[in-house]
């Protein structure tokens, strides 16, 4: 008796889906809008980090003003290790190989030549028009940025930036970190606006 009750309680249950299924439609998935279902998560910021990285991927393909020695048509040595590793990757993305132009004109197809020269000497020759003079879209630091930069740098290295009471100038820099370089070793007694004296350590 018991199981014949149940029995139709579940008929009853579907016997109701059914009605329901046949007065609202039974959809699929190609009956859903494109669109309507959002991307997992992380999709769009993904995209931000991948072309941030593009970005900088695209900056290693820059040789930059001071990777020139003082004969201002060779590279420096650091410079000539550069343009290897420039060959080495030149086959695996599209970017093209930009030396940063100086104000004179000869000089920089000079200094182009020797780009090119290089390049066919690591055993990567590149067509001429890989190799353009054009100004990087990565852009320099000011001094008071290059400060700031620096001392985050420092901070991660040695366990963290405290508060302290000045940055520029005789006062308590950097503090809270286990290293054991005093402020004072960031230009000693210091002179007016720079960096010097410290009583923090850090």
């Amino acid at each position: 008796m018991y199981c014949l009750k149940a029995s139709l309680q579940l008929c009853g249950i579907l016997l109701v889906l059914f009605v329901l299924a046949a007065a609202f439609g039974c959809h699929t998935c190609n009956d859903i809008a494109p669109g309507a279902i959002p991307q997992p998560n992380g999709t769009y910021a993904c995209r931000w980090v991948h072309a941030e990285k593009a970005r900088a991927d695209q900056d290693k393909f820059v040789i930059y003003q001071y990777e020139w020695s003082a004969d201002v048509t060779k590279l420096t040595s650091s410079g000539q290790q550069h343009v290897v590793q420039i060959a080495q990757g030149l086959c695996q993305v599209p970017f093209p190989v930009v030396i940063e132009p100086s104000s004179d004109n000869r000089l920089d197809e000079s200094r182009r030549a020797v780009v090119l020269q290089a390049l066919a000497s690591s055993g990567k020759p590149v067509t001429p028009d890989r190799v353009i003079l054009a100004r990087p879209e990565a852009e320099g630091l000011y001094g008071q940025e290059a400060t700031g930069t620096a001392r985050r740098l420092f901070s991660t290295q040695t366990g963290g930036q405290g508060a302290g009471a000045g940055s520029l100038g005789g006062g308590a820099t950097l503090g809270g970190g286990q290293g054991g370089m005093s402020g004072s070793a960031i230009g000693g007694a210091g002179t007016s606006g720079g960096i010097g004296g410290g009583t923090g350590s850090y």
